[in-house]
């Protein structure tokens, strides 16, 4: 989750690396997105793992 709240933040604010103003556009590349689809996707299933262990119905 952390990792992904990296990327929702980079991917949308301009921000300070190495002393450099970075635009989300510099920063974001599409190995970048692929990752943190793949990440957001396993949030997804271990969510909805949890939901169903817990018998509420999705």
């Amino acid at each position: 989750m952390e990792k992904l709240q990296e990327y929702y933040t980079r991917s949308r604010y301009p921000f300070i690396l190495n002393e450099d103003v970075v635009s989300p556009s510099e920063y974001v590349n599409a190995e970048k997105s692929s990752n943190a689809i793949e990440m957001a996707g396993k949030v997804v299933e271990a969510v909805l793992t949890y939901l169903r262990r817990n018998g509420i119905d999705v």
